[in-house]
């Protein structure tokens, strides 16, 4: 899978990564037209950076994301929006976790 082979492109231990320029058009791709296009690779590099192993969950920290973006709208109104079938989403007790495929 293309997402397995991403941890040996660039170094996960460090949050301050770029993400190689195919990876960024296939973000564009993917990012609905009314969703910023900055909120996509936020997500997708958190999930690479927090993730187990490859095609595993990560728990999605909604409030920090809406912290970080300084707005409600990350929950309220882009990740409603996020393709559900590239970002595959599970609510349980409250809890939010996620992978993308």
């Amino acid at each position: 899978c293309y997402v397995e082979n991403l941890s040996e492109r660039f170094g996960l231990e460090n949050k301050d990564f770029e993400l190689p320029e195919d990876v960024r058009l296939m973000l564009s791709v993917w990012t609905p037209p009314d969703v910023p296009e900055h909120v996509l690779p936020v997500l997708y590099k958190y999930y690479l950076v927090n993730r187990k192993n490859p095609g595993a969950w990560v728990v999605l920290p909604v409030k920090n994301f809406d912290a970080y973006f300084a707005t409600s709208s990350f929950s309220k109104v882009w990740l409603s929006r996020l393709p559900k079938e590239r970002i595959v989403r599970e609510t349980s007790y409250g809890v939010c976790r996620y992978k993308i495929n």
